[in-house]
């Protein structure tokens, strides 16, 4: 009797201890710069760019796009990120007009090293810069 109480104390033990020890922390996918050349654009073959950063545990984000304007990041999932843009005309200027508020934009993770996009309703694939 006394073996199996000193087994079951031993077990309860190592579960005890494998429930409160740490994994750790995943890689951080999103932070980097992600690249995507797309046919079919207004003046034929467009580039966008994406520059995501970590700053104080929040991510900041900038498109290269320059009439979306006052990006943010909504939601952070492990596969998806939901960014908040809005649109403008003249951005910068003094006859800026904002076209639309809070576009959506959601990131999907493919795999390691690309990134599924929609945007209005147009599919893009980004890659990540090296």
């Amino acid at each position: 009797m006394k073996k199996v109480s000193i087994i079951l104390f031993m077990l309860l033990l190592g579960v005890t201890f494998n429930g409160f020890s740490q994994a750790p922390a995943p890689a951080d996918f999103f932070v980097g710069t992600w690249k995507s050349t797309f046919q079919g654009g207004p003046q034929g073959e467009m580039n966008a760019q994406i520059d995501i950063v970590r700053k104080d545990g929040k991510l900041t984000i900038h498109l290269s796009s320059a009439n979306l304007i006052n990006s943010r990041v909504q939601e952070e999932r492990a596969t998806e990120l939901l960014i908040l843009s809005d649109h403008a005309i003249n951005p910068g200027l003094a006859t800026q007009q904002i076209t639309g508020r809070d576009l959506p934009i959601t990131l999907t993770k493919v795999d390691d090293n690309t990134l599924e996009a929609g945007m209005s309703g147009m599919p893009l694939s980004f890659k990540r810069v090296k």
